[in-house]
C-alpha cells in the first residue's frame, strides 16, 4: 500500500509541473526579447549563448521580477557550464533573493553541483531544502537518486532506502542504480531474500549484468544453497570481471561441496584458495581427513586450533585421529587433551577424554602421570559409559606400570576400599616407591615404604623381596646385626627361595657377619660365602671372584692359611678382581706357613705386573722383611728397604725401613751407617716405644766412641726423650686403659681431654688428639672430633694420620664446606695405603670438585674413580654423572653427548633423567628438534624419572616446537604443565612462552577476523570495469559530458 501511495504521489508531481511548465512564458513582452532568447537556449543545452543574454538582459531590464528570473538562470548557467564560480552565483542568489519563486530550482542545483564534487554532507544539505511538488518526474528521479546515494555515503543507509525505494521500481534513467543500491543495502542488512530480488532483476543489464551473478552466488552461499553455488558457480570463474574475486569464488564453490559431503570436488576448489580462515581452514584439512591425506591434514586444521571454540574443537579431535594413524601418539595424546578441554560437543568431549587417557598408557608417556588421572576422572564423569569396566581394566594396568609411584598409590588410597585384585597392585607399587627412594639414596624414605608394602601381605614375593632389601638399608647403615636378622629372616620366607635374591642373600650375609667381626663371625661369613659359590646361577665373575676372595680372607682371619691360600689362588686365576690383592694375601699365607721363598716369589709378581699397586709399598715391605728376618739374607733385605725409602718416602714403612736398616748396619759394626739410619727413625718421632729402644742402641755407639759430650748434646736436642715423667705416664696410662681395654669413651674421654691440657707436648700427644677424636665421632659429637683429627694431620707420618685425613675430609664433606674438604681428599690420595680409604679419597675429591664448580678437577677426579675395581652401582652412576656434566660444563659437548648416552643405560636413578634432558638440550642447540622430541620421550617414560626433571624436558620439548614452528602442539604442552599444577617456577616458565606464543599468533588472529565469513562486502571497484562503474551511473544521470572548456574534475567512484 506504501508503495502505490508514492507512486501517485510521483504522479502528483508531474500533474503540478506540466502546469507550472505550461505557464512558463505566458507573461513575455517583446521588450523581454532577450530574456526570452535565453530561455530557448536554455532549453536546448546552448548555456553559454544563454547566459550572455540573461546578463545582457539584466544589464538593461526595468522589471524586478524577470530580471531576478533573469539572474537564476545566469548561475544556472554557470554551473552547467562547470564554471568554478557557478555554485558561488547561485548562493549569492539565493542570499539576495529568498523571495524568488526560483529558491527551490537554486537548491535543487546547488544539490546536483555539490554531487558532481563528491561533497555528500553538502548534497543532502541542499537537496533537503527543495520542495519535492514543485519538480518535474526526471528532476524527481534524479533527486531521490542523488540524495539516495548521498545518504548512502555518509552511512545514512535507513534514509539512503526510503529514497532509493522511491525510483528503484518506476520506470526512469536511475531504476537501475536505484534497484542495485537498494539491494547493496539489504545485503547489508543481511536481508538476502530482498537484496537477492534486486540483484536477480539486474541480470543482463549491460551495466551490472557482469557485476551481479558474483552476489547472488555469495548470497545462495550464505542462504546455504549450496546446490545452486555449485551449479552457477564455476561460471563467474570464466569471466575475467571476477578475477579480483577468484580466491573468494573457489572457496565459496570449495564449502558447498564440502557441505554436501562430496570432498573431492570440495578439495579440488578449497586448494586454490589462500584463505586463512578458521572456516577455510578447517573445511580444507576435514577434506584431506576425509580422503586419507592425514599429513596435509594435519597443516590444515592447525591453523583452526587459535580460538577454544567448536570448530577448534573438531580440528583438534580429527587431529588426533590423523596423528594415530601417521604414528604419531605423543601429538594424538596432546591433541585429545585439547579437544577435551575445549568442552562444547559433550560427545567429542568423552571421547576425546578416552582417548588422552588410552593413549597415555599405550606411549608409556606420562610427565604428569596423566594416564592416572585420565582414566580415574573418566570414570568419575562418566559412570554409566558402556566403556566402564575396559576403562577399569585400563586403570588395573595403568597402574601396574606407572612410574609416578606416588601418585598411583594417593589415587589408589582414595578409592576407598581396595578389591583383592588391585590390592597386589597397591602392594607392588608401594613396593618399587621404596626401590625408587632407595636407587635415590633415600634410605629413610625407602624403609617406610618396604615397610608398608609388607604390611599388605598380598603377594608372598613381594613380602620377601621388602624383607630383602630392608636388609640392605640396615647394611649400609652398617647396622650389621639387624641386617644379619633380617637377611636369615628372609631366607625361610615363603616365596623367597624362587628369587634370584636368594642367593645374593647369603653373599649379603657373608658381608655382614664379614664386617662385624664379632665371635664366630668370620666361620659364618665363610660358610656364608661358600653357600653362595654353590648357586647354579649364572652370576657376574666379578661378584663370584669377590665371593672367593672373602672365604680366603675370611680362613685367613681364622688362621686356616692353607684353605685361604688355595681360594686366594682360585681368585688369581680367574684374573678379574683384586689380583694384586690376593696375590699380597696369598703371599702371607706362604709366609706363615714358612714357604717364604714363594712369598717372595708373589711378592714380587706385584712389583713386576702391578707397579701402580696400593699393596706395592706393603708387599715391599713384606719381601725385605722375609729376606731379613726369615731367610737371612741382610743384602737383598738392604735392596728393598731402599726401594721404599726411594719411592715411598712418605709411607708407614719409611720409619721401619729406617730402623731395620740401622739394625743391619749396627750388627755388621758399621756403626756410623748404623746411626744414620737410626737418626732419621728418631727425629721422625722420637717420643714413640719404638724410639725409644732405638735410642738405647744410639746410648751404645756414642758410649763405645767415649763420645759422651756429644751424646748429651744429642739427645738434649731431642728433649732428652729417655727421661721419663711419671706423672704423664699414669695420667695416659689411665686414658689408655679406659680407651683400649674397658672400650668405655665414656670414661676415655675426660681423661683424654686431662692429658691434653697437661702435656699439649707430651710423648703421647698424637695418640691422645686422636683417640679423643673417635670416641667423639664414636658418640656423633662431630664438632669435637674434628679438632683432634686436623691435630694429628698436621704432624709427620704416624698410624693415626691416615684415619684422621680420612674422617677430617669427611666431616667437612658432611658439612658441605667443600673448598676445607677438598685439599684433604687430594692430601689422602697421596698418603693413602688401604685401598678402601684411597677410593674414598677419590670419591670425595670428585665430588666436592664437582660441588664448588671446579669442572676440570671433577673430570679428572672422575676418571680415576671410574677405574676403581670394586664400585657399588650407585658410585659407578654418580662418576659417569660427574663426568658427563664436566664434559658438558666445560664445553665438550660431543663427548658429553657419548656419556650421557652411555648414563642412560646403565643409571638406575634419576641421573639418568637428567642425562637424557642433558642429550636433549644438546640437540636443541644443534636444532635436532626432531631428535629433540624423540629424546623427551625416552626421558618422560624413563623410570626413575621425577616431576622435575619431567617438568624440564616438557618445557624444553616446547621450545623445540615453538623452534620447529608448530605452536599449536607447544601450547599444548604448555598448558598441561600449568593445568597439572607442577611446581611455581615450572609454571612460571609455561605462562612466559604461552605469551610469546599468544604474540605471535595475534598477527594470525587479527588478519582471520578480518576475513571471516560474517564481514563480507559487497565492493565496486576491485576491477577497472567497477572503478568505471559510477562513472558511467553519474554521467548517465546527468545526461551529457562536460563541455571541453569546463572545469569539470569529478571522479567518481
Amino acid at each position: 500500500m506504501k508503495h502505490v501511495i508514492k507512486i501517485s504521489v510521483l504522479a502528483l508531481f508531474v500533474f503540478f509541473s506540466s502546469t507550472f511548465l505550461a505557464q512558463k512564458t505566458a507573461i513575455f513582452t517583446d521588450k523581454d526579447a532577450l530574456f526570452k532568447q535565453g530561455l530557448d537556449l536554455f532549453d536546448k543545452k546552448q548555456y553559454v549563448q544563454a547566459q550572455k543574454s540573461f546578463l545582457d538582459y539584466v544589464a538593461v531590464s526595468t522589471s524586478k521580477i524577470l530580471k531576478t528570473d533573469a539572474l537564476y538562470y545566469s548561475a544556472a548557467c554557470a554551473i552547467e557550464l562547470f564554471n568554478k564560480d557557478g555554485e558561488w552565483q547561485m548562493k549569492q542568489f539565493v542570499e539576495k533573493h529568498p523571495e524568488s519563486n526560483k529558491i527551490n530550482s537554486a537548491n535543487f542545483y546547488l544539490g546536483k553541483s555539490n554531487f558532481r564534487k563528491k561533497k555528500y554532507p553538502e548534497t543532502i544539505e541542499f537537496l533537503e531544502k527543495v520542495d519535492i511538488y514543485k519538480l518535474d518526474k526526471e528532476q524527481l528521479a534524479e533527486l531521490y537518486f542523488k540524495r539516495g546515494y548521498s545518504y548512502l555515503e555518509t552511512g545514512k543507509d535507513e534514509k539512503a532506502k526510503t529514497d532509493l525505494y522511491e525510483i528503484k521500481d518506476v520506470d526512469n534513467k536511475y531504476a537501475f542504480p536505484a534497484n542495485y543500491y537498494y539491494s547493496h543495502i539489504a545485503y547489508k542488512e543481511k536481508n538476502y531474500e530482498t537484496a537477492l530480488q534486486g540483484f536477480n532483476r539486474l541480470v543482463g543489464n549491460e551495466t551490472f549484468g557482469s557485476v551481479v551473478p558474483y552476489y547472488i552466488t555469495q548470497i545462495y552461499f550464505i542462504q546455504g544453497k549450496y546446490d545452486k553455488v555449485v551449479k552457477e558457480a564455476p561460471a563467474l570463474l570464466d569471466d575475467s570481471t571476477n578475477v579480483q574475486k577468484e580466491d573468494e569464488i573457489n572457496r565459496m564453490i570449495g564449502e558447498s561441496y564440502f557441505n554436501l559431503k562430496d570432498y573431492t570436488n570440495a578439495l579440488t576448489y578449497l586448494k586454490k584458495t589462500n584463505s586463512n580462515t578458521p572456516q577455510g581452514s578447517y573445511a580444507l584439512g576435514y577434506c584431506y581427513y576425509k580422503i586419507g591425506d592425514c599429513a596435509n591434514a594435519v597443516i590444515s586444521l592447525e591453523k583452526v586450533t587459535v580460538n577454544k571454540d567448536s570448530l577448534a574443537q573438531n580440528a583438534w579431535y580429527h587431529m588426533a585421529d590423523c596423528y594415530v594413524k601417521l604414528n604419531e601418539k605423543l601429538k594424538a595424546k596432546n591433541a585429545y587433551y585439547s579437544a577435551y578441554q575445549i568442552n562444547l560437543d559433550k560427545k567429542i568431549t568423552e571421547d576425546a577424554l578416552f582417548g588422552f587417557a588410552k593413549l597415555s598408557y599405550e606411549l608409556d608417556f606420562s610427565p604428569f602421570n596423566e594416564a592416572v588421572k585420565a582414566f580415574t576422572k573418566y570414570l568419575k564423569e562418566y559412570p554409566n559409559s558402556p566403556r566402564k569396566e575396559e576403562c577399569y581394566n585400563f586403570l588395573i594396568n595403568v597402574y601396574s606400570t606407572t612410574k609416578n609411584y606416588d601418585l598411583a598409590i594417593k589415587s589408589i588410597e582414595a578409592i576407598g576400599t581396595i578389591d583383592p585384585i588391585l590390592k597386589v597392585t597397591y602392594q607392588k607399587l608401594i613396593y618399587f616407591h621404596g626401590v625408587e627412594y632407595f636407587n635415590n639414596n633415600d634410605l629413610n624414605n625407602a624403609e617406610k615404604q618396604f615397610k608398608k608394602s609388607l604390611q599388605q601381605n598380598t603377594d608372598l614375593k613381594l613380602n620377601a623381596l621388602n624383607q630383602y632389601w630392608l636388609g640392605e638399608i640396615s647394611y649400609i647403615r652398617k647396622d650389621y646385626t639387624t641386617s644379619i636378622d633380617l637377611w636369615k629372616k628372609f631366607q625361610v620366607m615363603d616365596g623367597a627361595l624362587q628369587l634370584v635374591e636368594y642367593d645374593l642373600s647369603n653373599y649379603a650375609l657373608g658381608y655382614s657377619y664379614f664386617q662385624r667381626k664379632e665371635k664366630d663371625d668370620y666361620t659364618n661369613a665363610n660358610i656364608s660365602f661358600r653357600k653362595f659359590l654353590l648357586t647354579k646361577v649364572q652370576y657376574n665373575e666379578n661378584k663370584i671372584t669377590d665371593a672367593h676372595i672373602r672365604v680366603g680372607d675370611s680362613y685367613f682371619m681364622n688362621r686356616d692359611f692353607a684353605q685361604a691360600s688355595d681360594n686366594y689362588k682360585i681368585a688369581i686365576a680367574k684374573n678379574k678382581l683384586d689380583v694384586d690383592y690376593c696375590l699380597y694375601q696369598k703371599a702371607l699365607c706362604d709366609g706363615l706357613n714358612k714357604n717364604y721363598t714363594e712369598k717372595i716369589a708373589e711378592l714380587k709378581k706385584i712389583e713386576t705386573r702391578y707397579p701402580g699397586s696400593n699393596y706395592l709399598s706393603a708387599a715391599l715391605n713384606e719381601i725385605a722383611e722375609t729376606y731379613y728376618n726369615n731367610v737371612k739374607d741382610a743384602e737383598n733385605a738392604i735392596v728393598y728397604y731402599n726401594k721404599i725409602l726411594k719411592n715411598y718416602p712418605n709411607s708407614s714403612f719409611t720409619a721401619n725401613a729406617n730402623a731395620q736398616l740401622g739394625n743391619i748396619y749396627y750388627e755388621r759394626k758399621q756403626d756410623d751407617k748404623a746411626f744414620e739410619y737410626f737418626d732419621k727413625f728418631v727425629k721422625y718421632d722420637s717420643k714413640s716405644d719404638a724410639a725409644k729402644d732405638v735410642l738405647e742402641i744410639i746410648k751404645k755407639i756414642f758410649t763405645e766412641k767415649g763420645k759422651i759430650d756429644e751424646m748429651e748434646k744429642y739427645f738434649l736436642a731431642l728433649g732428652n726423650p729417655l727421661s721419663e715423667n711419671q706423672i704423664e705416664k699414669a695420667t695416659y696410662l689411665a686414658a689408655y686403659d679406659a680407651f683400649y681395654t674397658q672400650k668405655d669413651c665414656n670414661a676415655a674421654m675426660p681423661k683424654w681431654e686431662a692429658y691434653i691440657t697437661k702435656f699439649p707436648n707430651g710423648k703421647y700427644i698424637n695418640e691422645a688428639q686422636f683417640s679423643l677424636s673417635e670416641c667423639a665421632y664414636d658418640k656423633g659429637t662431630f664438632e669435637k672430633a674434628l679438632p683432634g683429627y686436623l691435630f694429628v694431620i698436621q704432624k709427620p707420618r704416624s698410624i693415626y694420620s691416615e684415619v684422621s685425613l680420612s674422617k677430617a675430609s669427611y666431616l667437612y664433606y658432611k658439612d658441605k664446606k667443600y673448598t676445607e674438604a677438598l685439599p684433604l681428599y687430594m692430601q689422602l690420595q697421596e698418603m693413602a695405603e688401604t685401598p678402601s680409604n684411597k677410593n674414598l679419597a677419590k670419591l670425595g675429591a670428585m665430588r666436592c670438585s664437582f660441588y664448588l664448580n671446579q669442572f676440570e678437577t671433577s673430570l679428572t677426579e672422575a676418571n680415576k674413580v671410574l677405574t676403581i675395581e670394586k664400585l657399588t652401582p650407585q658410585q659407578t652412576t654418580e662418576a659417569k654423572y660427574i663426568k658427563a656434566k664436566s664434559l658438558y660444563e666445560t664445553g665438550r659437548y660431543d663427548d658429553a653427548m657419548l656419556e650421557f648416552k652411555a648414563m642412560t643405560k646403565a643409571s638406575k636413578n634419576r641421573t639418568g633423567a637428567e642425562a637424557y634432558y642433558h642429550i636433549a638440550k644438546i640437540q636443541f642447540n644443534k636444532k635436532e628438534y626432531k631428535e629433540v622430541e624423540k629424546t623427551i620421550n625416552k626421558l618422560i617414560s624413563y623410570e626413575y624419572s621425577n616431576d622435575d626433571w619431567n617438568n624440564k624436558g616438557m618445557l624444553l620439548l616446547a621450545d623445540a616446537y615453538m623452534a620447529k614452528g608448530e605452536d599449536a602442539d607447544a601450547q599444548v604442552i604448555l598448558e598441561t604443565l600449568i593445568d597439572n599444577k607442577a611446581k611455581q617456577e615450572y609454571i612460571d616458565e609455561a605462562k612466559k612462552r604461552l605469551e610469546e606464543l599468544k604474540a605471535r599468533q595475534a598477527a594470525k588472529e587479527e588478519t582471520q577476523k578480518k576475513m571471516s565469513y560474517g564481514d563480507m562486502k559487497v565492493k565496486f571497484y576491485e576491477t577497472n570495469k567497477d572503478a568505471n562503474l559510477m562513472q558511467e551511473i553519474k554521467m548517465e544521470a546527468e545526461g551529457s559530458n562536460a563541455p571541453a572548456d569546463s572545469t569539470n574534475s569529478i571522479q567518481p567512484k
